[in-house]
């Protein structure tokens, strides 16, 4: 089993992240000074640490914080390293969550080379879980972007990467084609972890092909140089290399010390992954020289740090252990059998806790669905009532629009030009005729009166101060066509004197026109309070009267546009509004719309 390539894993995951920091800076200068304090203690832990657990502590704390902060090149550096150390941990599934995530983030920003580098480490998940098509169409991605922008260093390491697939492929001569290219770039550049890698790389295949010899010879040198780079996590895995190719040799004293030194090293860095192969390797080499109670020990240490549960495999190896290990020691056979009746009976009760949470999983995942479909179902319900209300208000301020400019256009200039005839027959009643010229004047006043209201019902349909002006416009001269014999009106606006969203003003538009009328109408009030107030999120509205306190139930009865029309004109615009009077004590119309919302 090979175990170097895991290292890559982590040492780009801290590439990825100090390179997202660098894009995330000009974000930090000018976000919170809290926000900045607090990246950088984040640094200083992870710069701390090498435990894997702690990282995915620390990451996941990260990414919430980044998220708040709409933060990405933070984030995807952040979700890049808790994947790396997911998978360390085994947890393949949350690594690969973490990947896709990152893949995508990288897209959007258009981060290339930190997109190669995702790509590699979600196609090493693959070949380690054996999906070995999969894994080289993600290595075939990495390799185009680093081919693209030239970049010798990341092309060395998807040779090496890619070469593993080959191995498990046992097509040897592509593999060490690859690990000599990679040891080629890694030379020329002068770069010695690549060189190590490589070096490491071309020690495995030998192994594989029984010519340990080699094999040893090029993992002492990749040695060296880890041992003056004094990378730990590299030494843990170069020690186990050199722990499986000594026991493939038969050389299992130096076998023993290498795993050994390896697991000293991993024990201290919790690469539990690394320690439950050690452990294996060393049962069997215990096994193989018949000492039987360390193969037994070495066994159950394993056995005990791995988190999956006993296969058939796994207990067929006890068993055969614990024979081998009762023929020295007789004496505790009787205890051993009752604790293998134990580990039975547990493996039968975990299989049947498994079997009913995953029953009861299905049910719970069948629900969930079902609800999302009856959520989607409502969702789509409420868009297809929106987008009628939409239509039934764009049809009546276009039929609106229509009557008031045939009115203006048609009506009123057969008004004017009765009245021009009108006047030019009073020209030809003789001096002496008073009783005409008397009779022919009321027909000219009655001619002038009916001029102004068809005018008035005009610029009430669709006010040219609307049109043209703003909605502060619009309703002050509205307010100036109220008689204030009738009653008194005051306006206050603020914010609305230049132009917003025509539906909004149209809609706050015919609403204050309308619940004024109808406090002329049903209210008996002497004072109205119109308050219309803008900021950057919404729009406040407050009609306010000192009448009678009915009118609310005077809009609801009545033939107005009534409670109904305003609610679903204000819902039209996501708005909210409200109704509240009393009797003696006047009424009050409130309401809000937000602004820069998707109507």
């Amino acid at each position: 089993m090979r175990y170097f390539y895991f290292l890559f894993a982590f040492l780009f995951a801290q590439n990825v992240y100090a390179q997202a920091s660098e894009k995330s800076a000009d974000k930090i200068i000018f976000g919170s000074r809290t926000y900045n304090n607090e990246k950088i203690k984040i640094q200083k832990q992870l710069d701390s640490t090498n435990s894997f657990p702690e990282i995915v502590s620390i990451t996941t704390r990260a990414i919430e914080l980044s998220l708040k902060e709409s933060d990405s090149a933070f984030m995807a550096a952040m979700l890049q390293k808790r994947g790396v150390s997911n998978y360390f941990n085994g947890n393949y599934d949350k690594a690969a969550t973490d990947y896709y995530r990152t893949i995508q983030i990288f897209k959007n920003i258009n981060d290339l080379k930190n997109l190669a580098y995702t790509y590699n480490e979600l196609a090493k998940l693959y070949r380690k879980t054996r999906d070995l098509d999969l894994a080289m169409e993600n290595y075939d991605k990495a390799l185009n972007i680093f081919t693209s922008q030239k970049d010798s260093a990341g092309i060395s390491m998807i040779l090496n990467e890619s070469g593993v697939v080959y191995e498990y492929k046992k097509n040897y001569p592509k593999a060490l084609q690859r690990y000599h290219a990679s040891l080629a770039i890694a030379t020329i550049m002068n770069d010695s972890v690549g060189i190590s890698y490589a070096l490491s790389f071309i020690a495995g295949v030998y192994t594989l092909q029984e010519k340990y010899s080699e094999a040893i010879n090029y993992l002492k040198k990749s040695l060296t140089i880890r041992q003056r780079l004094n990378d730990p996590l590299a030494l843990s895995l170069n020690y186990a290399d050199l722990g499986m190719t000594s026991s493939a040799n038969k050389e299992y004293t130096e076998a023993k010390n290498f795993f050994n030194k390896s697991n000293h090293i991993a024990e201290a860095l919790d690469y539990k992954e690394i320690q439950l192969s050690n452990y294996e390797e060393l049962s069997n080499i215990a096994e193989k020289t018949g000492d039987y109670g360390n193969s037994l020990k070495y066994y159950k240490i394993k056995t005990t740090i791995s988190d999956s549960l006993y296969t058939l495999d796994k207990t067929k190896q006890i068993q055969e252990l614990s024979t081998k290990y009762q023929t020295e020691k007789k004496e505790s056979q009787i205890a051993l059998q009752a604790n293998e009746i134990k580990r039975k009976n547990l493996i039968i009760v975990t299989v049947a806790s498994i079997l009913l949470f995953s029953i009861l999983l299905g049910i719970s995942l069948y629900r969930k669905r079902k609800l999302q479909q009856q959520a989607l179902f409502q969702k789509q319900l409420i868009e297809q009532q929106h987008a009628a209300t939409k239509a039934v208000m764009e049809a009546e301020e276009h039929e609106r629009k229509r009557i008031a400019q045939d009115l203006h256009d048609g009506v009123g200039q057969m008004m004017s030009a009765a009245k021009m005839n009108l006047s030019t027959f009073e020209n030809n009643i003789h001096e002496d005729d008073e009783e005409s010229k008397k009779s022919l004047n009321k027909i000219i006043n009655l001619v002038d009166e009916s001029c102004r209201e068809v005018r008035n019902v005009s610029h009430q349909m669709m006010p040219n101060a609307l049109l043209k002006n703003s909605l502060a416009a619009a309703l002050n001269l509205f307010v100036e066509q109220i008689d204030t014999r009738l009653v008194r009106v005051h306006i206050f606006t603020e914010g609305v004197e230049s132009k917003i969203e025509s539906s909004i003003e149209i809609v706050l538009y015919r609403i204050i026109q309308e619940c004024v009328n109808n406090v002329l109408k049903h209210a008996k009030a002497t004072d109205i309070d119109i308050t219309v107030i803008k900021d950057e999120k919404e729009v406040s509205v407050a009609i306010e009267d000192n009448g009678n306190g009915q009118l609310t139930q005077k809009m609801a009865d009545g033939d107005g546009i009534g409670i109904q029309t305003i609610k679903a004109r204000v819902a039209y615009l996501n708005g909210f509004v409200e109704f509240n009077s009393e009797p003696g004590n006047g009424s009050v119309v409130s309401l809000q719309i937000p602004l820069n919302q998707q109507l």
